[in-house]
């Protein structure tokens, strides 16, 4: 076995900690502006993740394939669930965002309909660990949480706590935003 190996191991050690550093390091602070909107959305180190996901599925379906080490229905199970997590990663990283303007937040999401949530509506926000991201509690849409992995929830904040919503974040040890 290849990963029995040391040398092999240090190896993939070392490629994830780069690449983990790498995902970190795309993170953005700032918002980029389409349209008029500031958009938060994932940036290219986690859509990335997405990218992996293709190769890992396209991968074990080869092996699936060519490599009779399960039944065929045991390889069927296989190349399904790989491919559906690859969809899974690759609709939410690159469909999902958030884009805000005058009129209030636009959360959008293939997984649920689009809202709209004015800015007045929002009434607290903290940062969950159990959740590892930033909820919006509002009025009338409940709360909505947001991955601190979105390149641009700086601004999101920034813009939250300009209009007067209440940011309950420094008792996090883990939310890095105001330490």
């Amino acid at each position: 076995m290849p990963f029995n190996d040391p040398i092999m191991s240090a190896a993939v050690w070392l490629v994830s900690l780069l690449w983990a550093w790498w995902i970190a390091r795309s993170i953005q602070g700032r918002a980029n502006v389409d349209r008029g909107q500031s958009v938060v959305e994932y940036g290219p180190g986690i859509r990335a993740i997405a990218i992996v996901g293709w190769l890992g599925a396209a991968a074990l379906t080869l092996v699936a394939i060519f490599e009779p080490l399960f039944p065929w229905w045991g390889r069927l199970w296989l190349i399904i669930s790989a491919v559906f997590v690859a969809t899974v990663l690759h609709v939410e990283f690159y469909y999902s965002m958030v884009r805000y303007d005058d009129f209030g937040v636009h959360f959008i999401s293939p997984w649920r309909a689009d809202r709209l949530v004015p800015w007045d509506d929002f009434q607290l926000v903290y940062y969950s660990d159990f959740r590892d991201a930033y909820m919006l509690e509002s009025h009338t849409h409940g709360k909505l949480a947001l991955h601190k992995y979105l390149s641009g929830i700086d601004s999101l904040l920034d813009e939250l706590a300009r209009r007067g919503v209440h940011l309950e974040l420094d008792d996090s040890p883990t939310c890095q935003r105001m330490q």
